[in-house]
């Protein structure tokens, strides 16, 4: 590793980002880092601190302190307040401890949970999928789209809803181009759905604007926000997997799962297993052909880390990044 550490900005990884084709390293950096999970071999330390000033919102610093064998160190910082936010990560050789990058991480969170999106359609579509619907055209459903499209080379149909017909039109010319395949936009999300072999919810919808009555026996359902957008049906409907019950179980933005652990209604028992087991071969994707699998794509903070030190490895690659020098 190189002794001298590089500060790196949203701009040193535009050309990176410019190749849908950088989808692929990043859902590998997260099959790597979920099985370090998985079997163990990930240590974390977090340090909050959250404070209210006036009538504004709470002001809060995070400090995400994540490592393990094979893994590089790094911190992530994170703070926010007054409606502003801003997020870092340093990243230390895991061997010397020595500063290796000084790196804005806003720019891949999206990054982070596309290929989250692709990495659970890698392990847990159907076989010989074909179809894909996505709900959503915004910031996020780009990244999804360049995830699917990479981890599921043999989709054939892909169909976008969004309810604003000059969003999802303009979307699905952009994504067209780009990846070089033909997205059609729908006029409703059941014309999405219907027939679909794969379910993206990208959408900020509060509320379900879907009935599991259309969803394809056997499908794969990605839901990245968790903010109350699958049917309350989903509880005994579908088989959920996510990447860890520990963070899953406890979300403030994973229901109606959350709200039916809490009331004791829906317990682990009920839950389908984490993604990690199924990687491994230690369970399987689905118990039968026709079982709906709904993968919720949560949060990890391994996964974030993953992402960034993939980042962080290609800059070194590419040359990117300036110099940071502490003893001039």
């Amino acid at each position: 590793m190189p002794s001298s550490p590089i500060i790196l900005t949203a701009g040193d990884f535009n050309p990176l980002l410019a190749d849908p084709g950088y989808m692929m390293g990043a859902i590998d950096a997260l099959e790597r880092a979920m099985l370090a999970e998985y079997h163990g071999r990930v240590r974390q330390r977090v340090l909050a601190d959250e404070t209210t000033s006036g009538e504004g919102p709470p002001a809060s610093l995070t400090l995400n302190f994540i490592g393990g064998e094979g893994i590089p160190n790094g911190v992530t910082v994170a703070s926010s307040g007054d409606g502003r936010s801003s997020r870092f990560v340093m990243l230390f050789d895991e061997t010397t401890r020595e500063l290796v990058a000084l790196m804005d991480a806003g720019l891949f969170n999206p990054v982070r949970v596309g290929a989250e999106g692709g990495l659970g359609a890698r392990h847990l579509a159907p076989p010989e999928a074909r179809s894909l619907a996505m709900l959503g055209s915004g910031r996020q459903a780009r990244t999804q789209m360049a995830a699917l499209c990479n981890a599921l080379p043999g989709l054939e149909s892909i169909k976008v809803f969004s309810p604003t017909r000059e969003h999802r039109e303009s979307f699905c010319s952009e994504m067209s181009a780009w990846l070089g395949r033909n997205i059609e936009p729908v006029d409703s999300a059941e014309a999405a759905i219907r027939g679909a072999d794969i379910v993206d919810l990208v959408n900020t919808s509060h509320r379900p604007i879907f009935e599991l009555s259309w969803i394809k026996p056997g499908a794969l359902v990605i839901a990245i926000t968790g903010r109350g957008e699958v049917p309350l049906e989903f509880l005994t409907g579908t088989r959920v997997i996510a990447p860890v019950w520990s963070i899953f179980s406890q979300s403030a933005v994973r229901d109606p799962f959350v709200a039916a652990i809490k009331a004791g209604t829906w317990t682990r028992e009920d839950f389908g297993g984490e993604l990690g087991a199924v990687i491994a071969g230690d369970i399987p994707a689905r118990l039968s052909p026709e079982e709906i699998v709904n993968f919720e794509a949560t949060a990890v903070p391994i996964l974030e880390h993953a992402i960034n030190v993939w980042a962080c490895e290609w800059a070194r690659s590419a040359g990117a990044g300036t110099p940071l020098n502490l003893s001039a």
